[in-house]
């Protein structure tokens, strides 16, 4: 749901939706973080349309293990098949991963399918 943030820990989710909860790392601060960003998350949810939640959801960043999860095949493998677009390497994570994007390791998965697409979510 939260594609484009650079970071999703927790303590950097509380200031990025300025939730006043309290001291981070506190049992009571962290459970309500937790709740209001549930809800926050529930209600987007809910509210946006398909299209929207699909497209955001193709935002997200996978490694080239869940990549290749998707994909099916070895990591080996999906390294290859994501290659063949230059386009489609994303980066890498901080841990030096590679990393794609969910809607470009989606559109390999469905040109070798040969058919229509949807979101593999």
């Amino acid at each position: 749901m939260l594609p484009d943030l650079p970071s999703r820990s927790l303590p950097d989710l509380v200031k990025h939706f300025r939730f006043e909860v309290g001291r981070s790392h506190r049992a009571e601060a962290d459970t309500l973080a937790c709740w209001l960003l549930a809800q926050r998350l529930f209600h987007e949810i809910c509210t946006e349309s398909d299209e929207v939640l699909i497209e955001r959801f193709g935002r997200q960043w996978l490694s080239l293990k869940d990549a290749a999860a998707l994909l099916g095949c070895s990591q080996a493998q999906a390294k290859i098949k994501l290659a063949v677009a230059p386009s489609r390497f994303v980066g890498r994570g901080s841990s030096g991963t590679l990393m794609y994007r969910r809607h470009d390791v989606e559109e390999v998965f469905f040109e070798e399918q040969g058919g229509t697409q949807i979101s593999l979510l």
